[in-house]
């Protein structure tokens, strides 16, 4: 072989290099991009600050539209804006992403609560029950869109479930005694203690009202969020429960 070809040879084998290094560069940076805008969308809304959230996670979904991940919190972060058309529609292609995701059908079925279409939700929550059939949020807002619907021997049975296995929760013997109420039942003395704790919780919650505390945690509205990864994991939410997989705040719909 001629020197010219050498020097070709040598030439494209170095271009080739080059070429790949830019590549392996920008792949790095597209991760680091990635993963900060990640991070900073789950510290906005640790904060309940949906605007920021929503700004970071949608740089997130920009940079990589096929992670479940980012879908859920986008669509967790439009929940927090209060705007379940666009967190039905994360949802939706989340579940094109991942058909078993739980933590979609449990945003699902917060979104149509808010909505006021507890049929959907309903639907939406069984769905993600099947796929994560021990925790206890999940009956808990089967038991708001049942009663909603007027399916109030249902939505008992779903409640006194949860108060069974937590029966230090205040958000849910606050809706039993409104059910009790509802059908001429007699509520026992742990229902008004936990009237007692939901009234000190306001006292308690108006005296440290912060950024991520936007609505009564028993029963104000805030339907609650999947944390940061859309993995159910409850470990210190308003209601103290410790299941399996999720954080899920247990406050009813508005």
């Amino acid at each position: 072989m001629s020197k010219r070809w050498i020097w070709i040879v040598l030439g494209l084998a170095l271009v080739f290099l080059v070429g790949m290094a830019i590549l392996g560069l920008r792949s790095t940076a597209g991760r680091d991009d990635f993963t900060q805008w990640m991070s900073r969308g789950n510290a906005w809304l640790e904060k309940g600050d949906a605007t920021n959230a929503l700004a970071s996670y949608l740089r997130v979904v920009k940079l990589a539209p096929e992670n479940l991940d980012a879908r859920l919190n986008l669509a967790n972060a439009y929940l927090l804006a209060d705007n379940p058309t666009n967190v039905i529609e994360q949802c939706q292609q989340a579940l094109a992403l991942e058909h078993n995701s739980g933590a979609a059908f449990y945003l699902m079925g917060c979104a149509y609560l808010r909505l006021n279409q507890p049929e959907p939700a309903i639907q939406a929550f069984q769905q993600s029950k099947q796929i994560d059939p021990a925790v206890n949020a999940l009956d808990f807002q089967l038991g708001l869109a049942e009663a909603r619907l007027g399916r109030l021997a249902d939505a008992l049975r779903d409640f006194e479930m949860v108060a069974k296995f937590d029966p230090e929760n205040s958000s849910v013997h606050y809706q039993l005694s409104q059910l009790y109420q509802r059908t001429g039942q007699t509520e026992g003395p742990g229902d008004f203690r936990a009237l007692q704790i939901h009234a000190t919780a306001h006292r308690v919650q108006a005296g440290a009202a912060g950024p991520s505390r936007h609505s009564c945690a028993i029963c104000g509205g805030d339907l609650g969020r999947v944390p940061p990864g859309g993995k159910l994991s409850w470990a210190d939410g308003d209601a103290g429960l410790q299941p399996r997989r999720a954080q899920q705040s247990l406050c009813p719909g508005r």
